[in-house]
């Protein structure tokens, strides 16, 4: 609320620098993405074979010749923002942001508390955050995962089994396209869930091995995953950015006296597992669902060595 009335108020001005730095890379995370489907590992990506796998589905939405006249350099980590102007691409990419919107709306309406106003208030409030912004112009997944979470502390408490286990069954799905998710099974260890905690976690590891030893090289597609990510947070892990995590808590103050060495990095990484830990406790064993809820989301942002804006939608 109070993003959307500063919005208003100083004509926009607050919302500078809220988007992705680059000007023509406007829904690139998904356009990236499904361009590099068949062989992410070898462009560096990141992300788990489930979601991957959705790319795949989608690219089969684009004509073949479409596909090869725009794949000219194998391999690439990033594609030209040329794909903007190739129409058959753009229906990939309206049927996934349709899908994900009825997905996120009727999760929202359907499971939150409160009259029909108080309902509709939070969807606007909610669709109209900076993060949701951030996350809806690069198109990322992790709108299908934010669903995913919904879902399960939607349907957690539902007197039916089956109930129990779609919303299992949605959290491994969001597992399965982000990887951070998997830390609000937490609440299953908090609640003494440890039978709905085992499947949840076997749907995670099957929705993970299954599509990674069927289309993405199995063993070797988990060690080339292993290092991509390696790779990454080496790069950009605690470079001074924006991006705050609890390495950067510690970074970042000292970066503005230009002071950085190895030894700063290293308390850095050493606070940001002794956040992690504080977190974990404090999910596990708080009195209050928001406050596990909360230590959730703060674990999901502040552990990851690379974090971006969309991950504040938690």
């Amino acid at each position: 609320a109070i993003f959307f009335i500063l919005l208003f108020v100083t004509h926009g001005e607050s919302a500078t620098g809220l988007l992705y730095a680059k000007k023509d890379q406007m829904f690139m995370d998904f356009f990236n993405s499904l361009l590099q489907s068949k062989n992410p590992y070898e462009c560096r990506v990141i992300y788990p074979p489930l979601s991957n796998c959705m790319y795949r589905i989608l690219l089969y939405l684009v004509p073949v010749p479409t596909i090869q006249r725009f794949l000219t350099e194998e391999n690439a980590v990033y594609y030209s923002s040329g794909v903007l102007k190739l129409q058959q691409y753009m229906i990939p990419l309206i049927i996934y942001s349709m899908v994900t919107v009825i997905f996120m709306f009727y999760a929202l309406i359907r499971f939150k508390g409160g009259d029909q106003k108080e309902k509709l208030l939070f969807c606007v409030l909610c669709f109209m955050s900076g993060s949701m912004l951030f996350a809806f112009e690069r198109a990322n997944s992790i709108l299908l995962a934010f669903v995913g979470i919904l879902f399960f502390l939607a349907l957690r408490n539902s007197d039916s089994k089956v109930f129990r286990d779609v919303g299992l069954i949605s959290l491994a799905i969001a597992t399965g396209l982000k990887i951070s998710p998997i830390v609000v099974f937490v609440l299953c260890v908090r609640e003494k869930r440890y039978k709905e905690l085992i499947r949840g976690l076997i749907y995670s590891a099957a929705l993970f091995i299954l599509p990674m030893f069927l289309f993405y090289g199995g063993f070797s597609g988990i060690l080339k995953l292993i290092d991509n990510l390696s790779y990454y947070n080496e790069i950009k892990g605690l470079s001074t950015g924006v991006q705050l995590n609890f390495a950067k808590m510690v970074v970042l103050p000292f970066s503005l006296f230009n002071v950085s060495n190895d030894s700063l990095y290293a308390i850095g990484d050493s606070f940001r597992y002794v956040m992690t830990l504080g977190c974990a406790f404090s999910a596990i064993f708080s009195k209050k669902n928001w406050k596990s809820l909360c230590a959730c989301a703060c674990l999901i942002y502040g552990f990851q060595s690379t974090v971006a804006t969309y991950l504040l939608i938690f």
